[in-house]
């Protein structure tokens, strides 16, 4: 498993009262609450346990349709139903989880992206143009740089050429 893939299963051992508290039983829960509000004693007070019992119930009397099933739908639910103050630790706990492995994800995937774009220009690129990138580190020459800026627009152009072939490629498929 890959190190945010471990990462992501920390994260949710450690929120199991909060992804997982419909399926615990009483005293899973507690165990579970406990540690999270040990994780975040500054956040987190001793009346988590009691909310999570109480929400439990809550769902538990609602009709099934009515019912969020992930945390970013249960999240949504307390918000809408205006249920902060009924709920204010849960509440918490739920924004710290949605919104942390979000944060990761996204970044990960811009990085993935760009790495991408550079193999492909890198891979596309004749030598020409490779000493056309560089020379505007070596000379200042006006020429040079428009020559390196034309270099680049013509990258791009064959850049979205590929991709909207690739795109239709996947379409036909």
């Amino acid at each position: 498993m890959s190190t945010s893939g471990n990462a992501y299963a920390e994260i949710n051992e450690n929120f199991k009262a909060i992804v997982q508290f419909e399926t615990l039983s009483i005293g899973e829960l507690e165990i579970a609450a406990d540690g999270l509000r040990s994780l975040f004693p500054n956040d987190l007070d001793d009346t988590l346990n009691t909310e999570l019992l109480h929400l439990k119930s809550h769902l538990a009397a609602l009709d099934q349709n009515a019912v969020p099933h992930t945390p970013i739908d249960l999240c949504k639910w307390i918000r809408l139903n205006d249920l902060q103050c009924v709920y204010p630790n849960v509440d918490i706990a739920l924004r710290m989880y949605t919104f942390t492995p979000a944060t990761n994800y996204s970044a990960e995937r811009s990085f993935s992206c760009l790495r991408r774009v550079k193999n492909y220009l890198r891979s596309t690129m004749s030598e020409e143009r490779w000493v056309l990138r560089f020379a505007p580190n070596i000379a200042s020459d006006g020429e040079v740089v428009r020559e390196v800026a034309s270099a680049r627009e013509q990258d791009m152009e064959i850049y979205e050429k590929r991709k909207g072939h690739e795109q239709l490629d996947e379409q036909q498929s």
